[in-house]
């Protein structure tokens, strides 16, 4: 009688050890995927925001629609803060781009993202053939550090905040840029 009582002890208390991980696991897992970490809300961030530069590295600008949310906030290098639903800005500056650098092309070095945040590290390459930021151009080659962060909700880009090697494309242009 011990011997059985003892094995179905252990069968029970097995059983139950196996049930309270399976339920831990389904918590953290669930938890994951509810608050943004989950690898399917990472990789999905980080396919949107590869769209994005896709979308431009075609100079699809009708396309920027899909993946930039209504009220999506550009903070630039100069601290401004540009509210897309009251200013047009952001497509007006991507359209200059495309004008000054026909041939302009990101390449995504490296992208990580983290919950509801993706960060790109990225080389910027063309030729200039067009006033640039108040720069000559004179179809000079450039190549330069453009780094994002962009802030993602509900399947669209909500925020941008980004930083541009500005001494070394000055330079590359022509003018080189106080110390």
């Amino acid at each position: 009688m011990t011997k059985n009582y003892l094995s179905s002890c252990l069968t029970t208390n097995s059983f139950s050890t196996v049930l309270r991980f399976l339920a831990l696991l389904f918590f953290f897992s669930y938890s994951a995927i509810l608050f943004g970490q989950g690898n399917l809300s990472k990789n999905t961030n980080k396919e949107i925001v590869q769209k994005y530069f896709d979308i431009f590295n075609k100079h699809n600008l009708s396309e920027i629609n899909k993946v930039f949310a209504t009220d999506y906030i550009w903070r630039t290098m100069d601290g401004r803060e540009i509210h897309s639903l009251q200013d047009s800005s952001h497509i007006t500056t991507l359209r200059f781009v495309l004008r000054a650098i026909p041939d302009i092309h990101y390449t995504i070095e490296s992208i990580i993202s983290e919950g509801d945040v993706v960060a790109v590290n990225s080389t910027v390459t063309g030729i200039a053939q067009s006033q640039f930021f108040g720069l000559p151009a004179g179809q000079k080659q450039i190549r330069f550090k453009h780094m994002f962060f962009f802030r993602l909700a509900g399947g669209q880009i909500k925020e941008e905040w980004e930083v541009l090697d500005v001494d070394l494309m000055m330079k590359q242009m022509g003018r080189n840029c106080p110390n």
